[in-house]
Order: C-alpha cells, then structure tokens, then sequence
C-alpha cells in the first residue's frame, strides 16, 4: 500500500527511504517548462514569498549519498519548485508523487556532522537546516514520548557543486519539556553526498543514477518478483494493496469489498499462515477485512452470515499461525468479538491474551500462561465469544449480527 501526503487533502499515507518520512503528490511539470538553480535563487532573493510550480531542471543533479556506515544510494534530482520562498530540487515518479528523501530543501550552507552531533535538541538542528518535518506519530508514556523529526537539505558546496544531506533524529520529550517546547535528539542518523550536473549523453549515468521513472520501473518489478511467492487468492489481494496509484485507497477498499461480500476460507487460511512476516503488511490486510477501524477504507458493513464465514476460517486456522502470529490473530480475533481473554499454548509454553474495551478503542494486556488449554479448547473459547457477542448485538437472538461499523 503506498501512502502519500496530498497536500491541502485529508490523506496521510506513509513511505519511508534513507530514514526520512514522507511522500508528496504534486502535478506533473510541463515538458516546455525547465529552471535553473541560479533562476530560482534570483527569483526568491526578488521575492522571499514567491511561488514557482514543479518544473524540469535544465540540468539533472546527480551523485552518491552515503550513510555513516559506508552504505551508497545513488541519487538524480531533475525537477524544482519554489513554495513560499523556499526551493526545492526534487526526484519525482510518473504520477508527481516523490519521496522525502528525494526532495532536499536549499539552505545556505550546511554543518559538518561533527557540528550537528554536538546538538542536543531539534531546535539546535533546526537553526542550522531550517524547520524541517516532524514525525507521523508518537509512542511512550509518563516518563517520556519518542518520535522523530528529519531533515533534507542542499546547498551548493563548489563551482557545479551541490552538498546534499539527509538527517533523521530520534527524539524524546517528558511532559516539563513540553511546556518548555524542548524536544531531545535522542539519536542521530546522516547520510551526505555531493552531487553534480549529469552528463546527458551517458547511457552509463542513466543506469547507474536512475530517474524517478526508471527508479518507479525498477521498485515495480521489484515488488512484482516478491510477490510471486505469495499463492491465490492471497497474491490478488496483495496486488491491490500495492497499488502504486491508490492515494484514496479506492483500488484495496473495492478489493476487500468483494472479500467481504465473498469471503473464501482459503484466502483467511493463507493470510493467516503469512501474517508472521516482518513489515506487518499481511496483519494489517486481515484487520482491515475484519474490523476497517476508524473507517480507513470504503466499505459497506459485514453481512451476518459472510462474516461468520471469515470468523470461522481465522479460528480454525489458528494453529498454523507462526511465531508471534498466534497472539497477534487472537487479538483481532477478541477485538471482532468486542473484547476477552484467551489463554494459548505457543513454543514458549504458553500466552494469554486480554482485550478490554475502553472509552477510545481497546486495551490489550499480553502475558504468559503456565497452564494454557490445549489449542482446540482455546478455538472454542473464541467461538463461544463470537456467538456471544453476535448475540448481544441481536438483542439476544443468539445468531450472528451485522457489524456496527455500517454506513
């Protein structure tokens, strides 16, 4: 699933690439259209509030950006815009989406590692590299929340010189820094190139320097490869979650409205034997089916019997769960049934799983169990609380209900 920032629209969709957040739609640069840095500087210098929709660089930027720890990206910037007085150089895909990483804002000069590492603060960074973007989203508690903030610069360096920097920081805050407006860097990661103007003529730097739309090409097949070894159904719906031009989700929410209105046991078996791999992906498909919580995609409610149908298959699938995937089921499996408890055996003996509904959502409490049930005694725990609360929904009909989630 590829999420974007649309700017001045409701959606917010992550992507992440060398540790910077954010992806951005803009309108494609007409093909007559073409700007010069030495242009853009003279344009904002006249005006410190001008404006200058998205256009193709006389010249591509390119060169190679390292990490700290040697690793290279190879980067080609070859379109600007100007908004609000500040400039940006910018790498874009075919549909004018681009990512954080390949948007540096131009700053007058910037520090050498050694000077930003010194800083102990995002306000100490952000008077060297300017305002920069904040996190997405936070986690912790009382004692302290983790975020993150980041930065993507350029400045020219030399005579066809750029300097490109891309600074991601960790950052934590307590409550008394809040109110000081004093967020910690907590850690630090840089990545710095220098870049310099392509070579129009050379095959050679096309290959090695991709462009958005080679680089959109090449993720592409990428992704395509790996998805090969997902089988059906499960791979047909992983091609909708991935589709490369679904900002509104329109593409996933159809696919999981004929999920939803067809549901194939085999399908939640398959997602259920997958829903251990890393990067959440799977996990977030099936809660999607099941839940759609906060209504993030367009779906019309659950049908009693169809949604029974999807219950059932995740149930009597749980055994194949692996690793972790066992707990993570259960929980979305109790928070289908409006909260519970269910202990489990799993290769560390044993885990119970707790779902309390709260005024905002749910709480999950997640511990061990010394004594847990055999596995199709648990199965029939989750049965029995999906009829209960089915039940309740009813009135007390003791049949399945539709879901609440209607619209």
């Amino acid at each position: 699933m590829r999420f974007y920032v649309l700017p001045k629209m409701k959606h917010s969709i992550l992507t992440t690439f060398l540790g910077v957040v954010g992806a951005f739609l803009l309108l494609p640069a007409a093909a007559d259209e073409t700007t010069t840095l030495r242009e853009m500087l003279a344009k904002v210098q006249a005006d410190a509030d001008v404006a200058m929709d998205t256009r193709s660089l006389a010249h591509d930027w390119i060169g190679d950006v390292t990490d700290e720890d040697g690793k290279i990206e190879r980067m080609r910037l070859e379109k600007a815009r100007i908004m609000e007085g500040e400039i940006v150089l910018l790498r874009t895909y075919p549909n004018g989406s681009y990512l954080g990483s390949d948007a540096p804002v131009y700053v007058k000069s910037i520090p050498t590692n050694e000077k930003l590492r010194s800083c102990s603060t995002v306000a100490e960074i952000q008077e060297l590299l300017g305002t920069g973007q904040p996190g997405f989203s936070g986690w912790g508690g009382p004692k302290g929340m983790h975020s993150s903030h980041s930065w993507v610069c350029f400045s020219p360096s030399a005579e066809s010189r750029l300097t490109y920097i891309s600074v991601f920081a960790h950052t934590l805050f307590n409550e008394e820094q809040r109110a000081e407006g004093i967020t910690q860097v907590n850690t630090l990661r840089i990545w710095r190139g220098e870049l310099r103007p392509a070579d129009p003529s050379s095959q050679k730097e096309r290959e090695i320097y991709l462009s958005g739309a080679d680089k959109f090409a090449a993720e592409e097949a990428e992704t395509s490869r790996k998805r090969q070894r997902y089988p059906q159904p499960l791979r047909d719906l992983i091609l909708a979650d991935e589709h490369p031009d679904d900002p509104d989700l329109k593409h996933l929410s159809a696919a999981i409205q004929t999920v939803r209105e067809t549901p194939d046991p085999k399908l939640f078996t398959q997602l259920v034997q997958e829903m251990h791999e890393g990067t959440l992906k799977i996990r977030s498909l099936l809660n999607h089916i099941l839940l759609n919580e906060q209504d993030l995609l367009d779906l019309k409610a659950w049908g009693a019997r169809e949604e029974a149908i999807a219950v059932e298959a995740c149930i009597s699938s749980l055994p194949l769960a692996k690793n972790g995937a066992k707990d993570n089921l259960v929980e979305i499996l109790l928070r289908v049934c409006g909260g519970g408890k269910i202990e489990i055996q799993d290769n560390n003996g044993g885990s119970s799983i707790e779902v309390i509904p709260t005024e905002s959502g749910y709480r999950m409490i997640l511990g061990g169990a010394s004594d847990p049930p055999p596995m199709e005694e648990a199965q029939q725990e989750l049965r029995r609380l999906y009829a209960k609360s089915r039940a309740e929904q009813q009135g007390g009909a003791g049949q399945p209900a539709t879901r609440s989630e209607s619209k």
